[in-house]
């Protein structure tokens, strides 16, 4: 049991600092980390998951790619698949989300794209979101500020009464009468 527990602490924590890197540093090389908010590209992208975006130049976008840019009716970051690519008058991709029947209403001006999904993780957007609001910081905070507090009280604890933590026997005093 204790193994199993080492092992699975040992993954969470792990896992914990690959995201929390990967958050933190990925906007410092003009990557974006992104929560997905809508369904219109179910199954590929998970409502909840986060999408990480690479900058590319716009040559390197073919059909079929995942890019993520500023919806101009709305103004916000949306990732859809390159349907087509439109090369007369206006230089642009048509997009369409995976789960919607039909193509977006616009074209997607080569200013607009912020860049290409390179890599996503279902459902850790969730957390993140919940880390971003102030009782998401104090739970991240406080849980793991509660149990070094409590293992540095059983520190003393055991230092004070003299009792050896892994016999859990009294070291000093009377044991025999």
């Amino acid at each position: 049991m204790k193994k199993t527990w080492k092992i699975t602490s040992t993954i969470l924590i792990i896992a914990f600092i690959i995201i929390g890197g990967l958050t933190y540093f990925a906007p410092r090389f003009g990557w974006n980390v992104d929560t997905v908010l809508s369904g219109s590209m179910d199954p590929t992208l998970k409502v909840g998951g986060i999408v990480v975006t690479r900058p590319v130049p716009y040559d390197y976008i073919k059909e079929g790619d995942i890019i993520t840019y500023v919806a101009p009716t709305n103004n916000e970051l949306t990732s859809h698949r390159v349907n087509s690519i439109s090369d007369g008058y206006l230089f642009g991709f048509e997009t369409k989300g995976d789960a919607n029947e039909h193509p977006d209403p616009y074209l997607v001006p080569i200013e607009a794209v912020v860049g290409k999904v390179v890599f996503t993780l279902p459902y850790i957007g969730y957390v993140t979101n919940f880390i971003k609001t102030p009782v998401g910081f104090l739970v991240l905070l406080g849980i793991p500020g509660i149990i070094v507090i409590s293992m540095e009280i059983w520190n003393i604890w055991c230092v004070l009464y003299g009792r050896d933590r892994k016999k859990n026997t009294i070291l000093a005093g009377n044991t025999k009468k």
